[in-house]
């Protein structure tokens, strides 16, 4: 009898334990099955501050729609507590991602990268005021302006809430590397004595050039000028010395601008403006570095965002007549179909 009463508590012990094992199984392969299972059908995007804990991010994650129960998230930090620490920042969430999935991002730190692009030839003023305008930066407006010519333009990628100064310092450091590079990969033969003056004559074949296949040349037709001792006569630095001291923009570049003197004009004065005119871009300082070997001492613009090349006064003469000739028919032209 005792024997029989020992088996058969034997067996609803084995139940019991099968029956335990089974809702295991299930509950297991449920939760699986919910914290694997598609929760958003669009991207989404979700910032988490800096310091939230997980009351916070749960919030977070239900106002986005990214989850429906608190329960969920908590059980899966716990499972994952020795290896999960969300990180702060900015992040893109998939179309189609599961809660497993957002756990996996949030522990990744792959914050969404922004981008911001500066045109070659941007002053520093307009650099500045770029970046002031940045929504996705962070700090105060930048009010002391950079040296001009000391900035690369180029595109930058930075996360959401990155520095306004440290973006600024990093465009310093670019500018930097890149002119010591091409300063230390130049042409031997070259009539310029240091990394400054070949920044400053940068700014100006960025300023002056129509094209990047131009850049070489518009180059030594200034290393031309410097080795003859001709003065450069390059319009830009006119235009930048008169609208840096008068505060005001030149609409239109007539014959009196060219005479006013100051440190930029290149009509009055020899040699190079007192400062860069923009900041140059690294192909440039190298086309500017490396100029092509040209017998070439002037040249005019084409009117079609190009320019003429000359090796005598006589035949840069000749091409500023051609250049107005074609000008007046392409005007009369114009004209006649409206």
């Amino acid at each position: 009898m005792v024997f029989f009463f020992k088996s058969i508590f034997k067996f609803k012990k084995i139940t019991l334990l099968i029956i335990i094992l089974i809702c295991v199984i299930q509950i297991n392969y449920w939760y699986k099955k919910t914290i694997n299972k598609q929760i958003n059908s669009n991207e989404v995007t979700i910032e988490i501050p800096p310091g939230a804990g997980s009351a916070t991010i749960i919030s977070l994650l239900k106002e986005k729609k990214l989850l429906y129960s608190s329960f969920l998230y908590k059980t899966e930090f716990f499972f994952r507590r020795s290896k999960y620490i969300p990180k702060a920042g900015e992040y893109l969430i998939p179309a189609n991602s599961s809660i497993s999935d957002i756990f996996d991002i949030l522990n990744s730190g792959k914050v969404i990268q922004h981008r911001i692009t500066f045109p070659e030839c941007f002053s520093s003023y307009e650099i500045v005021k770029k970046i002031n305008n940045e929504k996705n930066l962070q700090g105060l407006s930048i009010v002391n302006l950079p040296e001009e010519g000391s900035l690369l333009p180029e595109t930058y990628f930075y996360f959401k809430g990155y520095s306004k100064e440290k973006l600024l310092l990093r465009m310093q450091l670019a500018m930097q590397n890149s002119l010591s590079k091409a300063w230390k990969n130049r042409q031997d033969d070259l009539p310029i004595d240091n990394k400054n003056d070949a920044l400053i004559l940068a700014s100006m074949v960025e300023s002056e050039a129509g094209s990047a296949a131009e850049k070489k040349l518009i180059a030594s037709v200034f290393m031309n000028r410097i080795k003859n001792k001709m003065k450069f006569q390059s319009d830009p630095t006119v235009i930048y010395g008169f609208e840096k001291m008068n505060k005001t923009k030149i609409k239109k570049l007539i014959k009196k601008h060219l005479k006013i003197d100051h440190s930029w004009n290149t009509y009055t004065r020899n040699g190079l403006p007192k400062t860069p005119i923009c900041n140059p871009g690294v192909d440039t300082i190298e086309a500017t570095l490396n100029p092509y070997k040209t017998n070439y001492y002037y040249f005019v613009s084409d009117g079609m965002g190009g320019h003429l090349f000359s090796k005598t006064y006589s035949e840069h003469k000749n091409n500023i007549s051609h250049v107005k000739n074609f000008l007046k028919k392409r005007i009369y032209s114009d004209n006649n179909k409206l």
